[in-house]
């Protein structure tokens, strides 16, 4: 099962794709900050294709409420306010770096 939380959505980027990207960057003359991300954007949908599962509709406040206590026994070390960041990512856009290739 794959929850379908409102917001959920991220960009997965492989270790060997970070690493051509800093290799790329050393050996061309280029300048000023580089934003590297995935171009596909994953949310519940594709991973549960992906993964082989089933969509289940979660609501953002139950596993926000979950991690609230959970941080408040000491069981994790992230708060409720990573959670409400990690939701709110925007998605980074990556057709500069498509087109400076």
């Amino acid at each position: 099962m794959v929850p379908d939380l409102p917001g959920l959505h991220l960009q997965a980027l492989h270790s060997r794709d970070a690493a051509e990207a800093y290799r790329l960057a050393l050996v061309r003359d280029v300048r000023g900050p580089f934003s590297i991300a995935a171009e596909q954007v994953l949310d519940a949908a594709s991973l549960a294709k992906l993964l082989g599962a089933r969509r289940v509709g979660v609501p953002s406040w139950a596993p926000r409420a979950a991690l609230a206590a959970a941080w408040r026994l000491h069981v994790v070390a992230a708060t409720p306010q990573l959670f409400d960041l990690a939701l709110g990512l925007p998605v980074t856009a990556t057709s500069g770096v498509a087109s400076s290739g």
